[in-house]
Formats: C-alpha cells, structure tokens, sequence
C-alpha cells in the first residue's frame, strides 16, 4: 500500500498548534487531496495546476502545500531563484507544519542559484527556529560546510558546539579542519582524537587515524576514559571484533579501570567475534552476578549461531545451575530453541524448548517453547499429547501472552475430539467464539460445534472455572488493550508525515513516520 493511499485513509486530518487556525472546509480537503493525486508516484504536476490551488485557497493549508509544490516543479526545471521565492513564504510559515522541509528546499534552491550568504542564512534559521526537526543536523552541518569553503572557518566551533559536545563525528570533523584552517593544530588533534576514541565506528574515524598521525601524533589513549570510551563505542555499534581489542587494550594500559560490566562486555564481545576460546578464558575473570549470567547467555547464543550445539547446551546448563532465578537464564533456553527452531533443527530445538518448560512453567517469556512443544505433538499425531499441552498453554500461557491463542485454541479442541474428549472439545469451541467468531479459527470452529450439534452426541459440560478447560476457556475470552504511548510529539511527525506526503516527498514523510513509530 502507497504512502498515498494510507494518509488518503486518514480522517480527519492532523491540527497542530503552532500553525494558525486550519480552514479546513469541504473544498479545501479536497484540494489537498487533489495534490496528493498529483504527486502520486514521484510525479510534479503542470505549474499552472498549482498554482490555481495556491490562488483559489489564500492562508488554507491546501494553498501553502499547493506553494512548496510550485516551488518544486521551479526546482525540477533547474528555476532556483524562483523556487527560492516562491519557498519564502508566509503561507507556508503559517498554514503547514513542514516550514522546516521548506526552508531545506529553499537553502538548497539559494545554494544552486549561487546565493551562498543567503543559503547559508537559511540552514542556520532552520536550526534555530526548529531544533526538533530532522533536518536541523543536517542544516548545521550544510551552514558549517559553507564557513569553511567560503573562509569563516574561525566561527565553526562555536556553530557547531553543540553537536561536538554529543560526539556527532562529522560536526567533530568538521570542528577539526575548522581549526586546522585557522593554524590551531592543537584544537583540531584534539578534535580528531575525539573522533578516533569516541567516534570509532563512525565513517569518518578513518580520516581523523590518519590525520592523526599527519599531525605527528599517535593514538595512544592519554587516560581510562578514552580507552574505555572506544571500546564501549564499538560495543554499541556492534563491531564486535574491535569491540574485543579495545577492551584488552585498555585493561592492558589502565589495568585498574576494570569492572564487572567492562569484563562482561568483553566475553560478550569475543563471544560475538566468534573467540570462543578468548570468550571462555574472559569468562573465568568476570564475577558472580547478573553481569556473568549476561555474558553467560550471549557465549550460549553465540555457540547457537555457529551450531556448536554442544557447547550452546553446556553454558546454558552452567547458567541455570548458577543464576536459575535470572531472566537470562529463561531467554537462554527459549532463543536458543528458536534458533534451532529456525534451522529446522527439531532435536536441538525440542532440547531447549523442553528445558525451558520444565525449568520454568508458566513464566510469559516460556509461550512459544510451551507451543512448540504443543505443535510438535500434533504434527507427530500424538493427539493425546497435543489436547493436553495445548490446552495447558491456553489455561496457563494464553493470559499473559495471546500471540498463539487462536492456533491453539482450535487445535486443542480438535486434537481432544480426536482423543476422544469430546466434552473438552465442545467447550474450547465455544469458548472460541467469544473473540474469534469473525477469524478463520472461530469459523472452523463454528462448523465443528454445528456438526455436533446436528449429531446430537456431545452434551453440554460445565467446567469448573479453576480446571484446566475453565482457565483456558476463560484465557480464550480475554482482551488485551496496548497501552497508548503516542504523544503529542508523535502525532506532530505524523501531521508533517501526511504534508509531506501530500507535496509528493514520500521518503521524508516515511522517515517521519519511521521516528514516530520508535518513538510511540
């Protein structure tokens, strides 16, 4: 489905303060609307289109959008001081919530026209009067570019301050040859040394290491800290090799900077690389705690992703004999079942996904083991089996996790009709209908109790509510409403996400949806 056609589905639309009051009558709906058909598939439309759109409907949102698209078919036919124009605009300020998406279009527009002074005017006002927006780190940098090609470099640190203080590498970068412009070799090593220790996986980590060394300089980290800091940098980035020497570096050169979740991190680290036997040596140095059963859990999950089945399984044991109340004791057993469950390996699955259930039962986080197990009865037409460990999983493992429910529900009635519990049957199909009357499992179901009701030789049972097909029905019947987590912030991405849709810019308007979305 289109970008298009999903925002066309949205009513009504988006009001967000901080424009003017939207006039948001019939026809100018569907003017929107009409942009939006005119932008459909990359599409800009005859200028004079659009320009109907912006003179029929002054201070409306229809007519600013109906103005950035103008602008863009000035942009398409190479007309950058028109686009420019057209781009500085009072109804696009005032009705749109994509001021910021404008003023990007217009310093790019200022930029080709050859109006630096100005586009670089225009990068720093969408900085400034948008910090939220996700063009404002690119808009600095574009302001800061421009300083030091047009020979302003000496005012760089200071516009890019900010960025520098979190680490951003390419504003360090740039910080870095701002003072190198300026004779200041000692604020540009310092710059590119950031980069190098707190920056390390970065694209421009290459060019600070050398330029490190055309400084004649070496990048030996000066205290724990930066030693520290790479290390962790490349953990994070999950450069899991580099991740590994670092951390023996800096364990080498401050000796007494170690700690558990340093040590961890390491094992985690090797474990990752594929070191196995690094990763077992690191082990044995990491204490009692949840830092080792951490670690213990990514070494067993590493041995998994490389087949080492033997090993996955012995590290596993070691973590439940040592930590058997941690969560990553119960995540060990149930990922490394999946894995083998992905690989189709039915024996090292069956393996984990058993100790996981006998481990620990009825935990949420043991849903899909149980149900494999379950599964794996009903596929081998053990139907004794599977009746009763699915609807085990409905009476103790539907409540807390419903992503098997309907499945289940179904086939522990059917696998116990075909055991011959036909009592059980008939109450589990029931109980399906309650949730899942209008889904596939409750129309077979439907026709499974109609069968037995025209044979007329399963009567009706009551169960008790505390029995296994009480609580399973019960669980059949549940509803589990998502905690709304959406704010206001959200739903201003997702009013700009529909504009920019509108004006035909689907991959800025899925990049706005795509930060709401992580963010919700």
């Amino acid at each position: 489905m289109s970008l298009s056609t999903i925002f066309a589905a949205l009513a009504p639309l988006f009001l967000i303060a901080g424009c003017r009051t939207l006039q948001q009558t019939p026809p100018e709906l569907k003017a929107r609307e009409t942009l939006r058909a005119m932008t459909r598939g990359n599409v800009l439309p005859a200028e004079d289109a659009v320009a109907r759109i912006e003179a029929e409907f002054p201070k409306t949102t229809a007519g600013g959008l109906a103005k950035i698209v103008h602008a863009r078919t000035r942009l398409n036919a190479k007309d950058f001081a028109g686009a420019a124009t057209l781009l500085d605009s009072s109804a696009i300020r005032d009705y749109t919530v994509i001021g910021d998406y404008a003023l990007w279009m217009r310093a790019d527009a200022l930029f080709q026209a050859n109006r630096r002074v100005e586009a670089r005017a225009a990068y720093e006002q969408l900085a400034r009067d948008y910090p939220n927006s996700l063009q404002a780190r690119d808009a600095m940098l574009h302001a800061a570019q421009l300083m030091i090609e047009d020979g302003q470099a000496a005012a760089l640190p200071v516009a890019l301050k900010q960025l520098a203080a979190k680490d951003d590498a390419a504003a360090l970068l740039l910080t870095a040859k701002a003072y190198e412009q300026t004779g200041n070799s000692t604020g540009a090593l310092a710059a590119y040394r950031r980069i190098y220790f707190f920056a390390p996986a970065s694209a421009e980590a290459a060019e600070a290491t050398a330029s490190i060394a055309r400084l004649n300089s070496n990048a030996s980290p000066a205290n724990a800290e930066e030693a520290i800091a790479r290390a962790e940098k490349f953990f994070a980035a999950k450069r899991f090799s580099e991740a590994y020497d670092a951390y023996g570096n800096a364990a080498a050169s401050f000796p007494n900077s170690a700690n558990t979740t340093l040590q961890a991190h390491r094992v985690i680290a090797a474990a990752n690389a594929r070191k196995f036997p690094e990763a077992a040596s690191a082990l044995n140095q990491v204490p009692n705690g949840e830092a080792r059963a951490e670690a213990m859990f990514n070494l067993a999950l590493a041995y998994g992703r490389a087949k080492q089945w033997a090993q996955a399984r012995s590290i596993a044991d070691e973590l439940h004999r040592g930590f058997p109340s941690s969560p990553w004791a119960t995540r060990a057993f149930v990922q490394l079942g999946q894995h083998a469950e992905e690989l189709k390996d039915d024996v090292d699955a069956g393996y984990f996904y058993r100790a996981a259930v006998n481990f620990y039962p009825g935990a949420a986080e043991v849903t899909p083991a149980q149900f494999y197990l379950g599964w794996h009865a009903h596929e081998a037409r053990n139907f004794a089996e599977s009746s009763r460990l699915l609807t085990e999983h409905l009476a103790v493992y539907a409540g807390n996790n419903s992503d098997f429910r309907g499945k289940a529900g179904y086939w522990a009635a059917r696998d116990s009709e075909r055991a011959g519990m036909l009592a059980e049957a008939r109450a589990i199909y029931q109980g399906l209908q309650a949730r899942y009357d209008a889904n596939w499992y409750g129309y077979l179901a439907k026709q499974r109790l109609d069968t037995m009701d025209r044979n007329g030789n399963v009567p009706r049972k009551d169960f008790a509510a505390d029995s296994p097909i009480g609580r399973a029905v019960a669980n059949l019947q549940t509803v589990s409403v998502a905690e709304e987590t959406a704010g206001r912030n959200e739903d201003e991405r997702i009013a700009k996400a529909d504009q920019l849709s509108i004006i035909g810019t689907d991959d800025w308007s899925l990049e706005e949806l795509n930060v709401a979305s992580s963010a919700a």
